[in-house]
């Protein structure tokens, strides 16, 4: 006679067989697909080149390489990826596309927690690894970091949920395996907070993120630690733990800044982060305009006023007037003289270096605290008549005006429509364009994968190239304008979703429920404090409501969509099931998930 449980387990291990298979039908096929683009080599010296430049210097033990305005003024991380895959002969599209699919996994490998079904966490995944921002024109196909920023929220997120279900599903502390696993979590949250701090100077929203999910996870340490005999010596590791991410963040950063120091001169991580020229900044911001010009906090007017008391930033003035002249296009006004907050701080960064007053980094630390400390004594001076205003935390954050209270609002608005669209997110199978053929080799023995350009092929070889890259596109296409098509109505169904479950959760108090609640709120809100961000970027500096800027949002927006409309789905599952109670028994000898955490 056939042992029922052993039936059980033969499903449970031909279900598990079935979704491995299916989920490496998708990563093969996405694979196969993505890796047919060309890449895209654009000459901005601010963003793209300096990326490659960076990397390059590393590829020759040179670390970022030489100095000079734009050095250490973007982080590390990017770069030093750039150089690890090089190194490593393997192509830059493969290794973002391979990345990618295993930050998904391990998101969702997480959600186990919550979402018992394979099938459902299945479908989550494939929402994931499909999303159209991970094989776009301007945040794939680039050379630039914002290519990584999906990868690391996915990995940053799963990993702090990874680590609150491990406390909250338990009644006594995890032993053994699971405490090492538990461990092994926070290192790695720790390496990818590293890493995005290192990716993005704006990285700072991710705290609200990551100090709301500590304290979380910390509620729950001391739950545990009240049933323990002994809550001191059981709970300190694992607090202990908890605090390794901020560890790793601050000692990572430190070991950045030793080794500027060795090789600059200076022990500096970010020039507008640690350095004088930050300090600088905001102290010319802090100054109070005499008129008010959208966008443009040191307006020509105060720009006189700063010469002035400043002998230190007159000196470079020809210099500065030079590089200001080659940001005027770029305003969203272009016909007057201003230079938006946007452009006016590499145009002042790169006239103090091109004069020769902050050509190293000492001299450059050196250069910018006198002209703070000048702009300071005359702000001090009641007869200098100049007036302060309140600046923001980071020095690349334009001062608030009270004009921004009314706009905020529609702008906030304005973006959250723009990202649940998919407005512009695309890829792209046409020539790179003006960088010309020198720097687009650069681009294309860095990263191992070729870009289209019109000047360095024959008319005929482009279009063959290009013909052969159609098919690809087109699919990757439709892929897009399925979401585009599906997003808006999921994303009203998914909230009306999450009203039903918070009702739910009201009336029957499941742990697993509130978990998954506690999920989507931490990823809505997160969404929401990336957007504050973005909003305020695009009211006080530059035009920022772009898919290019609000990539961090992307994953998250589809993590909330998904588990709440799925967190749903599962309970009208059990619901059913709950009616049979036979089949609620097979279903849950067939979830081995929901047992062995």
């Amino acid at each position: 006679m056939i042992d029922p449980n052993r039936r059980f387990q033969a499903g449970t291990t031909r279900s598990q067989r079935i979704c491995l298979l299916v989920g490496l039908v998708l990563l093969i096929g996405k694979h196969l697909l993505v890796i047919h683009l060309p890449i895209e080599a654009r000459h901005y010296n601010t963003d793209d080149l300096l990326m490659v430049r960076m990397a390059e210097g590393l590829v020759r033990g040179n670390w970022l390489g030489d100095y000079s305005a734009r050095t250490l003024m973007k982080g590390c991380f990017f770069p030093m990826l750039l150089a690890g895959l090089h190194q490593l002969g393997i192509p830059y599209l493969s290794a973002l596309d391979l990345l990618y699919g295993l930050s998904c996994v391990f998101f969702v490998r997480q959600m186990r927690f919550i979402l018992k079904n394979r099938i459902l966490r299945l479908i989550m995944f494939a929402v994931l690894l499909l999303d159209p921002c991970s094989y776009s024109l301007t945040n794939f196909q680039r050379v630039y970091r914002s290519s990584i920023i999906e990868i690391q929220v996915l990995f940053l997120f799963g990993s702090y949920f990874g680590l609150y279900f491990r406390y909250r599903s338990v009644p006594s502390f995890p032993t053994g395996r699971k405490a090492c696993l538990a461990a092994t979590l926070a290192i790695f949250a720790g390496l990818v907070l590293w890493a995005s701090w290192n990716t993005r100077e704006e990285s700072g929203w991710l705290l609200p993120f990551v100090i709301t999910a500590s304290v979380l996870v910390m509620a729950e340490i001391l739950r545990i630690s009240k049933h323990s005999e002994k809550p001191l010596r059981h709970g300190l590791p694992h607090l202990l733990i908890l605090l390794l991410p901020l560890l790793i963040l601050t000692t990572g950063n430190h070991l950045v800044s030793l080794k500027n120091e060795r090789v600059y001169g200076e022990r500096v991580r970010l020039e507008e982060v640690d350095g004088n020229f930050g300090k600088a900044l905001k102290t010319m911001y802090s100054i109070k305009n005499e008129e008010s010009i959208p966008y443009v906090t040191v307006t020509r007017e105060k720009l006189e006023r700063l010469y002035m008391y400043s002998p230190s930033l007159n000196q470079i003035r020809p210099a500065l007037e030079k590089s200001l002249e080659g940001y005027y296009g770029a305003d969203r006004n272009d016909q007057d003289t201003e230079v938006e907050d946007g452009w006016f701080f590499w145009a002042l960064k790169t006239a103090a270096f091109n004069s020769g007053a902050a050509d190293t980094l000492p001299k450059s630390q050196r250069y910018w605290n006198a002209v703070c400390l000048e702009l300071q004594a005359a702000v001090e001076d009641p007869d200098s008549g100049l007036i302060l205003q309140k600046t923001m935390p980071s020095a690349l954050m334009s001062p608030w005006r009270s004009e921004y209270a009314d706009l905020f609002p529609p702008s906030m608005l304005s973006a959250l429509k723009y990202l649940i669209s998919y407005r512009e997110v695309a890829p792209s199978i046409e020539p790179s364009g003006k960088a010309g053929a020198e720097i687009t080799r650069r681009f294309e023995r860095i990263t191992g994968n070729l870009a289209l350009y019109s000047d360095g092929f024959s008319e005929a070889l482009l279009s063959s190239q290009n013909e052969s890259y159609k098919p690809f596109y087109h699919v990757m296409c439709r892929l897009g304008k399925v979401y585009r098509t599906v997003n808006k109505p999921l994303a009203c169904v998914s909230l009306c979703a999450y009203i039903v479950l918070l009702f739910i959760s009201a009336r029957a108090k499941k742990r697993d429920l509130v978990s998954g609640i506690l999920v989507i709120l931490g990823m809505g809100l997160s969404i929401l404090v990336f957007l504050a961000g973005v909003c305020y970027t695009d009211l006080s500096a530059f035009p920022a409501i772009r898919y290019f800027y609000l990539i961090g949002a992307y994953p998250l927006m589809l993590g909330c969509e998904s588990i709440a409309v799925l967190l749903l789905i599962q309970q009208f599952l059990k619901a059913k099931q709950s009616e049979d109670p036979a089949d609620g028994a097979d279903n849950r000898a067939d979830d081995p998930d929901a047992l062995s955490e």
